[in-house]
């Protein structure tokens, strides 16, 4: 074998010794790739179970609120009961306390949407309508719906609860 040969013979080793590498480098940052997704996916998943810990946060002090103050709470039943028979000062409050009560909602919607999840999937429209299935049996908290539906700035959010107080509606 002459220098040539041997050189070339060396060459082409080269050649697939550097070929092996490269598939071996291409299929460690596949694995690398595989595993920071993964990461990725329980992260998300862990700042979700969070975001909806802070939602129910949020229903638990609204209702603390409703609970904690005899004149809230008979305030609430009464625009549960007819919104329309409030005195001035107490419609005002009442319009407040329902404003508060889809905000809570609202949030609940842009939390989901926030981690990914855009349109809502059925699973969460249900959660939605469980939630407020019996505070919607109230009349006045669907008039109320239709009259301030405007004041929310997320129109998904908007359609959403607009079929879910509708559907009440058709109930009735």
């Amino acid at each position: 074998m002459d220098l040539m040969s041997a050189a070339q013979l060396l060459g082409n080793f080269g050649e697939l010794f550097g070929a092996i590498a490269v598939v071996a480098t291409l299929f460690y940052l596949a694995r690398q790739i595989q595993q920071n997704s993964r990461q990725m996916e329980i992260q998300a998943g862990m700042q979700f179970a969070t975001s909806l810990d802070g939602t129910d946060l949020a229903f638990s002090r609204f209702r603390e609120f409703l609970i904690a103050s005899e004149e809230v709470a008979a305030i609430w039943i009464k625009a549960l009961e007819d919104f329309d028979a409030l005195a001035a000062t107490e419609r005002t409050r009442a319009d407040q306390l329902l404003f508060e009560f889809f905000v809570l909602y609202h949030n609940f919607y842009i939390r989901f949407r926030s981690q990914g999840h855009d349109g809502l999937g059925a699973d969460v429209v249900q959660s939605i309508k469980t939630l407020i299935a019996g505070d919607l049996q109230s009349t006045s908290i669907r008039k109320w719906w239709w009259e301030n539906r405007h004041r929310f700035p997320t129109p998904e959010y908007v359609d959403v609860m607009s079929a879910v107080v509708k559907e009440h509606d058709d109930k009735r």
